[in-house]
């Protein structure tokens, strides 16, 4: 996989012991310092509070935005989350 984690460097240097530990588990503290570039449209279905959800990860470069076209029919919420 192609993980990106440099701007949080010093939060897994910091956690070195408990990750090398083979037992590890990634918190979620962890999961969210860490990002995978996404090209194409990635998809996964869930249920939130008795409620049916498809979610779609999309990638954010100019060149992969033209495949997201398809995603929009039928859409009652759009989350945008970016990086910042």
């Amino acid at each position: 996989r192609n993980l990106r984690f440099m701007h949080t460097l010093s939060y897994f240097m910091d956690k070195i012991d408990e990750i090398k530990d083979t037992n590890y588990n990634a918190s979620h503290a962890d999961m969210v310092r860490v990002r995978r570039r996404t090209t194409g449209i990635y998809y996964r279905r869930v249920m939130l509070n008795e409620e049916e959800w498809d979610i779609f990860d999309v990638g954010g470069h100019r060149n992969e935005r033209r495949k997201w076209l398809h995603c929009f029919s039928n859409i009652k919420m759009v989350l945008f989350v970016v990086s910042l």
